[in-house]
C-alpha cells in the first residue's frame, strides 16, 4: 500500500509558518512506526531519514513571525550557550538576534556589533554576548578580542554572526542558517552541531 509521506514536523515548530508539508507519494510501505521503500533498499531509507531531519529543522517565516521563531529556538535549544548565525548580508541575522535578546529579557537597545565586535547585554537570568566576527582575518585576532574568556564564562549565551573562525574552538553549537526567499520571506535551518 503506497501512502503519501508527510514531513515529520514537531508541533512545537509548526506555528502557522508556510513550509513544505508533503513530499509526495514515494512508494513507501508502513511497518510499525517506520517507513521503508517497497524493495527494501536501506540506502534509500537512510536518505529519507536525512531528508526528514532537514525538513524537521527547516522552515519558512515572514518578518512578522520573527518573535515566534526566536521563542521556538530558545525553547528547543534551552540548554545550549553558543549560537552561530550564517546567511548573506540582509538575510536577517541581526534582526533575529535582537528578537532572541528580547525573549531573554534584554531591556536595552540591541544593535549590531559590526564595529565593536562584541556587545554585552544583561538579560533576566544571564549575560548575552552578541558577536560579529566578519572583520576578523585570522585566529590571532580572535584571541586578541579575548574569545577564551567569553567561551569560559558561565551563565552566558553567545550569539555569533560570521563565526567560521570560532567553530574550531567549540565542542558544540547551534547553527542557525538564514536565507532570503523573497523580500519579506526568509528560510531558517536550525540544528545542534557537535564538533
Amino acid at each position: 500500500m503506497n501512502t503519501p509521506i508527510k514531513t515529520e514536523l514537531d508541533s512545537d515548530w509548526d506555528f502557522g509558518i508556510s513550509g513544505v508539508r508533503d513530499i509526495g507519494t514515494l512508494g513507501f510501505r508502513d511497518f510499525g512506526s517506520s517507513r521503508y521503500w517497497d524493495f527494501g533498499n536501506l540506502r534509500q531509507y537512510l536518505k529519507l531519514q536525512s531528508i526528514t531531519t532537514i525538513l524537521k529543522n527547516s522552515f519558512n517565516y515572514t518578518l512578522e513571525k520573527v518573535p515566534q521563531l526566536a521563542e521556538k529556538i530558545l525553547v528547543e535549544y534551552a540548554e545550549q550557550s553558543v549560537f552561530i548565525f550564517e546567511g548573506d548580508l540582509g538575510a536577517g541575522k541581526t534582526t533575529l538576534i535582537k528578537s532572541l535578546c528580547q525573549q531573554l529579557g534584554v531591556e536595552t537597545t540591541v544593535s549590531s556589533p559590526t564595529y565593536n565586535l562584541v556587545n554585552e547585554y544583561e538579560a533576566k537570568k544571564q549575560l548575552v554576548y552578541h558577536m560579529d566576527l566578519y572583520r576578523l582575518k585570522d585566529e590571532a585576532e580572535l584571541f586578541d578580542i579575548g574569545i577564551e574568556s567569553y567561551l569560559s564564562s558561565s551563565n552566558t549565551i553567545i550569539f555569533v554572526e560570521w563565526g567560521d573562525l570560532l567553530i574550531p574552538f567549540l565542542e558544540q553549537y547551534v547553527l542557525v542558517k538564514l536565507t532570503t526567499e523573497e523580500p519579506k520571506s526568509r528560510s531558517c535551518f536550525v540544528k545542534l552541531i557537535k564538533v
